[in-house]
């Protein structure tokens, strides 16, 4: 049987109103824009939870004068300046029931220059154009002042976040912390030493380990094949327990993994409490 291109046996359905095609396009269109829109919000949140746990670990890493934060149990105030809100609620939400020292952390949006006094850790959003007057009104405030721009070091900040090659990292002023009256303490580099065959890992540590679980490579990870890298932030006590773990990156399947063999880490004694980070590849 000979087949004729165009003709079917089959009733033809009905060309559809060009309204109608045209309707058609729009909601495919309006749909692609909510799906761009929705990867483009797990971004934004994604980045501000890594930022968010700088901001801890940076909070962690400070030591305020005694007066400044004078009870145990009093609040320590970590507060944004400038930029929009929904940074403010990806950080309360990332540091949710967190406490430093057995300060519990109180996250504050800013909006005044003159509020900033209130404040033991400010972080200055680059989109902000008030940065460096709103320093200026601080003076020798016992504030810790955390910035990501460029300049804002030489605006008088103590801590400034560096992006290069989709990496954060930072930089200190040491004059502005003196001024301030601050301490910040800076964790050195050492590699950790993983067990043949286990998911390689580095670390900066300033205290050697006692003891190290290692990660399980998941199976389910396995089958799924998933490979990366898990990047965390750990605080240690003085007695070399750790007893907070914060995520900085990584899949949420090779992160658990990661953070149940890290929690059984022992590190050797210190005078005082210190962070540490750790990366754990997962390639197998």
């Amino acid at each position: 049987m000979s087949t004729i291109a165009g003709s079917s046996n089959l009733p033809r359905r009905a060309a559809l109103p060009s309204v109608f095609r045209f309707f058609g396009f729009g909601i495919a269109a309006a749909w692609l824009c909510l799906c761009n829109l929705s990867l483009s919000a797990a971004q934004d949140t994604s980045k501000y939870q890594v930022k968010a746990a700088y901001l801890y670990t940076f909070a962690k890493m400070a030591e305020w004068p005694a007066d400044v934060v004078p009870q145990s149990d009093s609040p320590l105030a970590i507060c944004v300046f400038g930029g929009s809100e929904d940074f403010v609620q990806v950080l309360r939400a990332t540091l949710a029931g967190k406490t430093i020292d057995s300060h519990p952390i109180a996250i504050k949006y800013v909006p005044y220059p003159a509020d900033l006094k209130l404040c033991h850790l400010a972080f200055f959003r680059e989109s902000e154009a008030a940065t460096q007057p709103a320093i200026l009104t601080l003076d020798r405030a016992a504030v810790l002042l955390v910035g990501e721009e460029p300049d804002f070091l030489a605006y008088g900040g103590m801590v400034n976040l560096l992006l290069k090659d989709g990496k954060l990292s930072y930089e200190i002023n040491p004059d502005a912390l003196t001024r301030g009256n601050l301490r910040f303490g800076s964790p050195g580099t050492a590699p950790l030493r993983p067990a043949s065959g286990a998911p390689a890992m580095q670390g900066r540590q300033d205290r050697a380990l006692k003891f190290q679980a290692t990660p399980t490579y998941p199976e389910i990870a396995k089958r799924m094949q998933l490979k990366g890298v898990v990047q965390l932030m750990i605080t240690v006590r003085a007695d070399g327990k750790v007893t907070d773990v914060v995520i900085i990156g990584g899949h949420p399947l090779l992160a658990s993994a990661a953070v149940q063999a890290v929690t059984q880490w022992r590190f050797e004694p210190a005078a005082r409490e210190s962070i540490e980070t750790v990366r754990i590849s997962f390639d197998h």
